[in-house]
């Protein structure tokens, strides 16, 4: 695992650690605040099946950039969060963007499969269907986390071996 430091990541994440950059990781420049849009869907998703009047929140919901995230936020540091994503090295930052849009479409594609299943009043299938959707979604929660804290693996310069990877180390060494 490379474990990017922070003058990797230009002025925001030297600021992370002032008290203004607080949502901000000091090492990624990222932040987890925006994984509590795709939290609360997955809380619907678990309640939807015993409790119908979610469905219609969980109908609603919708994927929102990163940027929109925060834009929209009431966040004193919304502004600090979308300068310091910008600022994010590239590698980590599309790492992000791909795992981002795998957990949306997973969300999309239950909501999707959701509905007719519970207005036909299956609700077997419809847990089934929530089941599946909620633990990718988590899956998914859980690697862009560990993106956003710093515990996710890329490169932004494929030739370079950092030293502290022994994987890479090891792989190097049979190449």
């Amino acid at each position: 695992m490379q474990v990017m430091r922070a003058e990797n990541y230009g002025a925001s994440a030297e600021r992370a650690g002032e008290p203004e950059w607080s949502t901000v990781n000091a090492v990624t420049g990222l932040s987890t605040d925006y994984l509590n849009h795709f939290n609360e869907a997955i809380m619907l998703f678990g309640l939807a099946p015993d409790v119908p009047e979610c469905l219609d929140d969980l109908q609603h919901w919708a994927p929102v950039s990163y940027e929109a995230h925060f834009a929209r936020s009431g966040l004193k540091e919304r502004f600090h969060a979308i300068e310091a994503y910008r600022e994010c090295a590239t590698g980590r930052r599309q790492m992000f963007d791909l795992t981002i849009a795998e957990l949306s479409a997973i969300l999309i594609d239950g909501i999707a499969r959701l509905r007719p299943e519970m207005e036909a009043g299956e609700h077997i299938k419809a847990s089934m269907y929530a089941g599946e959707a909620i633990a990718r979604a988590r899956e998914l929660v859980d690697q862009a986390a560990g993106i956003v804290n710093g515990h996710g693996s890329y490169r932004d310069d494929p030739e370079e071996t950092p030293e502290d990877d022994p994987q890479a180390l090891a792989d190097k060494l049979f190449d």
